[in-house]
This record gives structure tokens, C-alpha cells and sequence, in this order.
């Protein structure tokens, strides 16, 4: 009779641990949204405003965070320019996490790397005038409330000539919803 009810015990305790295993909430899988983040491919993926030039530049003008090569942003005005990069795909609610190298040439320019979406405010920013020729790493979270597409910036303020390099730029967070297209031949047949 005592194996029995110890039996049942074991049973019982092998069932629960099954069920909470199957029902416990599960950490969605890391999504990586930047393309090209290391600029191996030049500026592909990459959006540049009018007020920029932007190169991808290597030893020995600058020593890479991460593979060959930097993005090289060089300001042609005074006013604040952009390199972007949007994710062209439906980003679900969540927290999302930004990584990226940032380096100056002048301790003058205030660099700015901001995460948001088409609204004028950014879900992440970080601002801050550089230690000149050091890299800098910038990481932060985003918390996007409602289904949109997101889009990492760098921007900056400073002289005519001032450079920013960026490197190793990461955009982590739940995949993507993916819409699934309707075929309206069909649906209309049907009807």
C-alpha cells in the first residue's frame, strides 16, 4: 500500500512539472533588424541625408570595432544631419535593444543615436558630446507599445568637416509579424 501512494506522489509531481513546463511564458526569440551593421557592404541598407557624406572607411584611417570596415559620416554644415536605417518589416510590441560604436573626431560635435518610429520622439536616444578618437559604445532599450516599423538614427551637430564614425550597429527584438497576403480572386469567388 506504501508504494502506491508513493507511486501516485511521483505521478502526480511528474504531471505538474510537465504541465508547468508546457504553460510557462517563454522569452521570444532574439530578431536582428540591421542589415549591414558593420558596413561590409559599403552604405547598402543604409539611408543618407543631403547634408552628409558618408564613406566606409578601414585601417588605417580608422581601426574597426568589428570586421574592415566603419561608417564614416562627415558633416558638410553646421546644422544636424541623419544616416539611417529603418526596419521595412512590422515590428510587434516589446522591448527592443540597441547597440552600436560610435567615435568622433572632435570633442566639439554632439552625436546623437536615436531609435523610434515616423513620430517625433524617439523611443531611445542617446546624446553626448565625445571624448575626441575614442570609440564609445551606446546600447539602450526601446519599449514599443503597438505594432510599428522602427528605425535606428545617427545624427549630429557640429562643425563643417567634423567626422563620426559608426560601427557594430545591432537592432535586437521579437521577430517581425509578417502579414500574409490575401488572394481576392479568390475570396470574391467564393462569396
Amino acid at each position: 500500500m506504501r508504494t502506491s501512494h508513493r507511486q501516485a506522489f511521483i505521478l502526480a509531481l511528474s504531471l505538474t512539472a510537465c504541465v508547468l513546463a508546457l504553460t510557462a511564458p517563454r522569452r521570444a526569440s532574439a530578431y536582428s533588424y540591421i542589415s549591414n551593421g558593420g558596413f561590409e557592404n559599403g552604405d547598402e541598407a543604409w539611408k543618407v541625408s543631403t547634408q552628409v557624406t558618408f564613406d566606409t572607411v578601414g585601417e588605417p584611417e580608422v581601426l574597426p570595432v568589428e570586421g574592415a570596415y566603419s561608417g564614416k559620416i562627415t558633416l558638410s554644415g553646421s546644422g544636424q544631419i541623419a544616416v539611417s536605417q529603418a526596419s521595412w518589416l512590422s515590428s510587434p510590441p516589446g522591448t527592443y535593444h540597441l547597440s552600436a560604436w560610435v567615435r568622433a573626431t572632435s570633442r566639439l560635435t554632439q552625436v546623437f543615436v536615436e531609435v523610434g518610429e515616423t513620430a517625433p520622439e524617439p523611443l531611445f536616444q542617446y546624446s553626448s558630446f565625445e571624448p575626441a578618437d575614442q570609440w564609445v559604445h551606446v546600447e539602450g532599450d526601446a519599449e514599443l507599445t503597438h505594432p510599428s516599423s522602427l528605425a535606428v538614427t545617427f545624427r549630429g551637430v557640429g562643425a563643417a568637416g567634423d567626422i563620426i564614425y559608426v560601427d557594430d550597429v545591432q537592432l535586437v527584438g521579437a521577430e517581425p509579424v509578417t502579414a500574409v497576403p490575401v488572394d481576392t480572386q479568390t475570396a470574391e469567388s467564393t462569396l
